[in-house]
């Protein structure tokens, strides 16, 4: 496996999940340096269902791809959502955005509403 060129290393990495490229990160020095690849989470940042432009705006902000990913994947990026007020102001359930409830701490909850109250 050494063998293999990070061109075609890239091509397998592709495939794989966030939670699957970070254990193969752990594999070995070069897998590492192969799986935080910018191209690898740039890739999994657009299967996010985010408005693009919240994303460049963290790019913006000086942070990788990957961290972006990580800030705006699962109950983190939906509590970034709320908080956001991307899900602010709809006047019926069916308006709100499929997957939009996750489990979340109650801080994360308490945040949100408070938020919510202020708007």
């Amino acid at each position: 496996m050494r063998d293999l060129p990070p061109e075609l290393l890239l091509q397998i990495f592709q495939n794989l999940t966030a939670s699957d490229l970070c254990s193969a990160g752990r594999v070995c020095r070069y897998w590492g340096c192969i799986s935080t690849s910018e191209i690898l989470w740039r890739k999994l940042c657009d299967t996010l269902e985010v408005k693009p432009e919240l994303l460049h705006n963290d790019r913006a902000l000086g942070y990788s791809w990957k961290e972006v990913y990580q800030m705006n994947h699962g109950s983190r990026g939906r509590r970034r959502q709320w908080l956001r007020g991307c899900h602010s102001n709809f006047s019926s359930y069916q308006e709100l955005p499929k997957q939009i409830m996750c489990t979340m701490d109650v801080e994360g909850w308490e945040q949100i509403f408070q938020m919510e109250l202020e708007r």
